[in-house]
């Protein structure tokens, strides 16, 4: 189990998890974010967090609508100079996350300024910004 800790934008979170991520800003989840901003028309060193919730559709012509897309986002007390990285969450949807479906995906954006510490469970700083 490792534990995580993240300072951003002033809040301090520690949570728990098995695995830990880091995407940087030649990934292909650090574009996904870029574009997500880009069609909420915001700038990404102004937000901590983007939500996205992709559609789904009862066909394979994707004309009836189950789910319709949604992509919102919160906004940092101080925006960054530079975003540097993402961290992503799925939630897996209640009624299709047996069959791998998320509900929402959520990005958390990291700034130059914010700090990422994870240790394992002896306590050993394994990564840190």
């Amino acid at each position: 189990m490792l534990t995580i800790k993240i300072i951003q934008d002033g809040v301090t979170s520690i949570t728990e998890s098995n695995s830990f991520a880091f995407y940087d800003e030649t990934s292909r989840e650090y574009k996904e974010m870029l574009r997500l901003a880009d069609k909420l028309k915001e700038n990404p060193t102004e937000l901590n967090g983007i939500y996205y919730t992709q559609p789904m559709f009862a066909d394979q012509e994707c004309k009836e609508v189950i789910r319709k897309e949604s992509i919102y986002c919160s906004a940092r007390n101080n925006p960054t100079d530079k975003i540097i990285g993402v961290m992503m969450d799925f939630i897996p949807d209640d009624e299709y996350g047996n069959q791998g479906i998320e509900k929402e995906i959520a990005y958390s954006l990291i700034g130059a300024e914010d700090h990422i510490y994870v240790t394992n469970e002896q306590g050993k700083t394994v990564f840190n910004i």
